[in-house]
């Protein structure tokens, strides 16, 4: 009977703790200031963007439209990648968007993009990986979100090509305003 739980006790020690460590992604670099995180996980076409926006971000001025067309391909290439996730709480593309609606974003993504991620994962089906993303315009108009107007509101428009073609959104547009010194996401559309 020791023996018996001796092996479960070695089994689920084995199988939850030391497997969970093995998934887990780890923090490559960060962009002091802006916070914004490059994994392990992440793909290299990612992580050349990354260095791309940490060089914008690092330089004595910022090109504010060379900035928001690098975080437009980063958080699409992050949130529509969904091969390199863990689970379906690994959402992408979180350090993009503004912080007080950063909560709901993550409940819409889980139930929209991510609801079958976790099926889809065990059952080994193909997942999209964003290959490019195509920046094919960018304007500044008037948003009005929580009760602020951001006079200078980014307006990206995208296409976005895949690896393997899979039915996935191929064109979307984003919302970005200021949040302190960081353009943040507030829409997709």
């Amino acid at each position: 009977m020791l023996l018996l739980i001796i092996g479960c006790v070695v089994y689920v020690w084995f199988a939850y703790f030391k497997g969970d460590k093995q998934k887990q992604k780890r923090q490559e670099d960060v962009i002091e200031g802006y916070d914004y995180k490059l994994y392990d996980t992440d793909s290299d076409n990612y992580k050349k963007l990354f260095y791309e926006l940490k060089d914008i971000l690092t330089s004595s001025t910022v090109n504010e439209e060379e900035y928001v067309k690098v975080i437009s391909k980063m958080f699409v290439m992050d949130f529509y990648t969904l091969k390199n996730k863990i689970s379906n709480n690994d959402i992408g593309g979180c350090d993009f968007v503004y912080s007080e609606v950063l909560d709901n974003f993550k409940d819409k993504a889980k139930d929209t993009v991510y609801l079958y991620l976790e099926t889809y994962l065990q059952e080994n089906k193909d997942l999209p990986v964003v290959d490019e993303v195509i920046v094919e315009s960018v304007n500044t108009t008037k948003y009005m979100y929580l009760d602020t107007m951001d006079e200078n509101c980014y307006e990206v428009k995208v296409t976005i090509e895949y690896e393997k073609d899979l039915g996935y959104d191929t064109e979307k547009t984003l919302y970005f305003v200021h949040e302190g010194n960081k353009l943040s996401l507030v829409e997709i559309a």
